[in-house]
């Protein structure tokens, strides 16, 4: 039986917060994307006080598109968090490793 989107969320960022940290603490919104071909996005905010990822997810999805999606956006936050931060590239190196880690999180493969 297919979990729900919150259940994928939820267990999904569970693991990805205790296996793959990223430098600053990740929230998660599912939201509304006026382009239907844009499925979730990540980015970095600081207003001084309070520094954070943000992931958006697109509503909707199927759960197992959206874990696909959270993996993937969860490594943009943890590639973010080892390199300069005048120098951030979307798919770089970086990138590819923390993806692979947060694959290896989620998959529970050892």
């Amino acid at each position: 039986m297919a979990q729900s989107t919150r259940k994928v969320i939820n267990a999904g960022s569970k693991s990805l917060r205790t296996e793959v940290p990223a430098a600053f603490p990740v929230r998660i919104r599912q939201y509304r994307f006026r382009d239907a071909r844009e499925f979730g996005d990540a980015s970095f905010h600081d207003n001084g006080e309070d520094s954070y990822f943000l992931i958006r997810l697109k509503m909707g999805m199927d759960p197992d598109l959206v874990l696909f999606v959270l993996v993937h956006e969860w490594a943009h936050c943890v590639g973010w968090s080892s390199v300069r931060q005048d120098y951030i590239e979307d798919h770089d190196p970086e990138w590819g490793v923390a993806y692979a880690r947060c694959w290896k999180a989620v998959s529970g493969c050892p």
